[in-house]
């Protein structure tokens, strides 16, 4: 019983991985890009100090 049960989960598994949708995946809770370098946006300050202006 415990074999058949474990063989339909992995059957299951493997049905809902064929799916067609793109996952984006979370670096670092949102704040990092697929390179895991940190999101900058524009107008955002760092320490109270420095400000970003622009993005090159």
């Amino acid at each position: 019983v415990y074999y058949a049960k474990k063989k339909r989960r992995a059957q299951q598994m493997q049905g809902e991985d064929t799916s067609h949708k793109k996952e984006r995946k979370l670096y670092n809770d949102g704040w990092d890009d697929d390179n895991h370098d940190y999101i900058i946006k524009n107008g955002e300050k760092f320490l109270d100090r420095y400000e970003i202006d622009s993005l090159i």
